[in-house]
């Protein structure tokens, strides 16, 4: 433990150090922290993405980070391990979104230690109901249906079906849905515009 906790340290302090001369630099640009991976940061009170864009505060801007790695990690260790080395550094930044791809169900009492989290992932890996009974309308629920419905082949009725269950189970919740991980449409690039029409006729009313 104490190795692991001297090399999180160490690479805290070197993020840091990194960040803090990318912004006495002004390096950093609204979309610095642009990551198609875990959404598109358009937040009021948030700059918004703009190309070639200079100069800007990390605490004007949004960061995204996980804990993939820690999936089958238990909350204690996830927290002691990696999170409290990660909070001084989401903490300089405006609002910040976590969880990529990683189970966070038994989770979010964990998150709630970021200051100034807005946004939690949540893949298809983990229980949807139980994380919204936990979130609530405290932050944003990033749901993140899973992709093979594309990738592999897409079935409309599944889709909407599989869709409107996860809205309902979101009961009541600031739901985002993002399709993410579609690294192939199965050669039917329609299949994209399919999936969006049938996603917002799946959550229509809700």
């Amino acid at each position: 433990p104490e190795i692991i906790h001297k090399l999180a340290g160490f690479m805290q302090k070197a993020i840091l150090r990194n960040f803090d001369q990318a912004e006495a630099a002004g390096d950093f640009m609204p979309d610095s922290t642009l990551n198609a991976n875990m959404g598109v940061p358009y937040c009021r009170g948030i700059a918004d993405p703009v190309l070639n864009g200079r100069g800007f505060k990390r605490k004007d801007m949004w960061i995204f980070s996980h804990g993939q790695e820690f999936t089958s990690i238990s909350a204690k260790m996830h927290k002691s391990f990696l999170l409290d080395y990660q909070i001084p550094i989401l903490e300089k930044f405006g609002l910040s979104s976590y969880a990529c791809c990683e189970d966070v169900t038994r989770k979010i009492d964990m998150l709630r230690n970021v200051p100034n989290l807005r946004r939690i992932g949540v893949p298809p890996v983990s229980d949807i109901e139980k994380c919204a009974a936990q979130v609530g309308k405290d932050y944003v629920l990033c749901w993140r249906p899973n992709p093979a419905m594309v990738v592999a082949y897409y079935d409309e009725k599944e889709l909407y079906d599989y869709i409107k269950a996860g809205i309902k189970s979101s009961n009541g919740s600031i739901v985002d849905i993002m399709l993410k991980d579609v690294t192939s449409s199965g050669g039917d690039p329609s299949r994209l515009r399919k999936w969006t029409q049938t996603v917002k006729a799946a959550t229509d009313g809700f």
